[in-house]
């Protein structure tokens, strides 16, 4: 039996469940699966509690395999849905770890070989964790297992690295699989043609990309423009920020997340915390220059009344070559 999928009334998409920015039904872009079986997620912990009833009530949702370490932090699955741990990284492989060994790749292979031995690692180390997702979904009881949604933090690596596995394995086209993992990023994507544009005007090359995940509509988008504008306060999260917030209606962007090609200094994180961002995400780290993992730290101190969730290392190598030949050419 299929699941019917929520709509939206204005354009008929799958409405997501509240709280909830990265989730969706792989038959959107594999052709094979049946609609309402199988869906990709984020952390289950994100959605709100009238999204945890929505993720129940609108998707009948049957089970959840979790693919995050024992280490992170759990949750009991709602009433009459199955849970079922699939570790990819166990205990003595922190996520952190692998934040660690991805520079290391892309050093010592460059970019493209360097992001394929990444994968090879990750996959290395959830070899059980597939095994116990495979199996459970081709268990005898299969009927009984859909509708199944599969998450780890952000629904990116892990959740993606899966979502390959299983797309080659219904036979999907390359192209159903590259388009479903880099829907993922379609919001990085747009901030990286904004640093691309800030380039060209020779500034450094920083994009940043505002949505509200209410509606998923990017509200605002913007580049550098310090050089332009002679303001050094004109950085891209800044020029999003205060765009963002003319369409949104005031300066509170509740519900909404920025995306950003570069760890936001100390004065954007600053105001991202003024302006109560849901969750942020970057590209770059900034060792330098940042503020959010570096520097001031500004979300970790007494001083922040908010402090967003933070993801960085979206599409981090993209954001980081850009920067590095925009330097370059000018030393």
């Amino acid at each position: 039996m299929t699941t019917t999928l929520p709509t939206n009334n204005n354009n008929n998409t799958p409405v997501q469940p509240d709280g909830m920015y990265n989730f969706r039904d792989l038959s959107l872009f594999f052709s094979n699966i049946k609609p309402g079986l199988m869906y990709r997620s984020e952390n289950y912990l994100f959605a709100s509690d009238k999204g945890r009833k929505e993720f129940v009530e609108n998707y009948n949702m049957r089970t959840i395999v979790d693919l995050r370490a024992l280490s992170d932090e759990m949750y009991d699955a709602p009433t009459g849905v199955r849970k079922i741990m699939a570790i990819i990284m166990d205990e003595l492989t922190p996520a952190s770890q692998m934040n660690t060994n991805f520079p290391a790749f892309l050093r010592d292979f460059g970019p493209t070989l360097g992001v394929a031995k990444m994968y090879i690692w990750l996959c290395k180390q959830g070899i059980n964790g597939m095994k116990t997702f495979f199996k459970a979904i081709l268990d005898n009881s299969v009927r009984k297992m859909f509708p199944l949604a599969f998450h780890c933090a952000t629904g990116k690596d892990r959740t993606g690295m899966v979502a390959m596995i299983f797309g080659l394995l219904t036979s999907a086209r390359d192209e159903e699989i590259c388009n479903d993992y880099f829907e993922t990023q379609k919001y990085m994507e747009i901030a990286l043609a904004e640093a691309a544009e800030a380039a060209l005007r020779n500034e450094v090359p920083v994009g940043a990309v505002i949505v509200d995940t209410q509606i998923n509509r990017v509200l605002a988008a913007a580049g550098n423009r310090t050089e332009e504008f002679k303001d050094a306060t004109a950085h891209a999260e800044m020029l999003a920020l205060r765009e963002a917030a003319k369409i949104y209606g005031g300066a509170r962007l509740i519900n909404c997340d920025l995306y950003v090609t570069l760890e936001p200094c100390g004065m954007c994180a600053a105001a991202i915390s003024m302006a109560r961002i849901r969750r942020l995400y970057f590209g770059a780290s900034d060792p330098k220059s940042g503020g959010v993992e570096n520097g001031p730290r500004f979300f970790s101190q007494n001083t922040c009344h908010h402090r967003p969730d933070v993801y960085g290392g979206i599409d981090e190598l993209r954001s980081r070559r850009m920067l590095q030949e925009f330097f370059e050419v000018r030393r």
